[in-house]
């Protein structure tokens, strides 16, 4: 999935900086992905799913 934008959002449990990536795989179905990213642990994706109208102005602001 390429990141057609990014846009920080709350860490999982409410407190710290996690990121919100909206985009596309070839399927042509836009998906919203959540991640923490936790230097030097690496990424903790902790939802990932089909774009929802919670997060799809997030896409057209870009």
């Amino acid at each position: 999935m390429l990141p057609w934008s990014t846009v920080p959002v709350p860490g999982r449990d409410g407190q710290g900086d996690a990121t919100l990536f909206i985009g596309h795989p070839q399927t042509g179905r836009w998906l919203e992905v959540i991640a923490d990213i936790r230097p030097p642990h690496g990424v903790l994706i902790f939802h990932a799913m089909e774009l929802t109208g919670k997060f799809r102005p997030h896409l057209q602001e870009n």
